[in-house]
């Protein structure tokens, strides 16, 4: 299998006002976080998600899926539990109404397109495992939107690239759609769903060691909150909710029309999303 060759200049988006470290993304929770309901291995969606190599966002070469060399390689974006009984509405995407917080994914293993049973009853998607578990990628982050396209224009032409389609409440219940769920459709947000709950970012990290082996940390929620600095320069960084639901909003090739609102902000809060 070849080796991603990430550093390629060709590879590179540089961002007027980027730092160079990277430490725009460092107030993303670690992976080993668990979210309200979850257990290992992690099943779960990753939304306005961003590929980085050195802290700076990334096209993938050509050559990436499959490929099995993703050392320096990480991701970033929105985490949601697609099991429990938020599962209806993580099938879905509406992260709105469900737990959810930013992760920095530090140990990809691969990413590939697959069917899985687990996610709409094995609608084609974007897969990414780690040691911890698996993750469905819905949509990029609007500002790396770009490069996402990029991204997926290099596949192989023989294969269908999956297109993400967030549902509305006033869609026809989808063919996914599971009978034994406890909610009928459009469903409801689950009465012990955790939105809302705030914890310092010290909570996640604090008591861990600096071990490359993954080791999870049971936190409830979290909220970030950053000032900016004088001299800092920062660039924008995450804002609060992923998506916000939009009648017919859909994703081509993995990008979808995303709330103007949500955009790199460097003052980071991170209850749960609002509508």
């Amino acid at each position: 299998m070849a080796t991603i060759d990430i550093y390629s200049s060709t590879n590179t988006h540089k961002t007027k006002g980027n730092s160079k470290d990277g430490t725009r993304f460092k107030l993303a929770a670690p992976e080993k976080l668990m979210l309200p309901g979850e257990k290992t291995p992690f099943i779960r969606i990753i939304d306005a998600f961003v590929f980085l190599v050195r802290g700076q966002p990334v096209s993938l070469p050509k050559g990436w899926e499959g490929n099995e060399s993703w050392a320096n390689v990480h991701l970033v974006g929105a985490v949601a539990n697609l099991s429990g009984s938020a599962t209806p509405l993580a099938q879905c995407g509406w992260f709105h109404m469900i737990p959810w917080r930013w992760l920095h994914i530090t140990t990809i293993l691969k990413v590939e397109i697959r069917k899985d049973t687990r996610f709409r009853r094995g609608e084609i998607c974007f897969w990414l495992t780690t040691p911890l578990g698996d993750y469905v990628l819905l949509s990029p982050h609007k500002g790396y939107s770009l490069q996402w396209s990029n991204t997926v224009r290099d596949l192989n032409q023989d294969k269908h690239t999956p297109i993400f389609r967030r549902m509305v409440p006033e869609d026809p219940v989808p063919t996914w759609w599971d009978s034994t769920w406890e909610t009928k459709w459009p469903p409801i947000a689950p009465s012990d769903a955790v939105t809302s709950v705030k914890r310092p970012i010290t909570a996640m990290t604090k008591g861990t060691n600096s071990s490359t082996s993954p080791k999870v940390l049971r936190v409830e929620g979290c909220c970030v909150r950053r000032k900016r600095q004088s001299g800092d320069d920062i660039p924008h960084e995450l804002h609060e909710c992923p998506h916000k639901v939009h009648s017919g909003a859909s994703s081509a090739a993995g990008t979808s029309a995303q709330p103007d609102s949500y955009d790199f902000n460097p003052d980071i809060s991170l209850p749960g999303p609002q509508l």
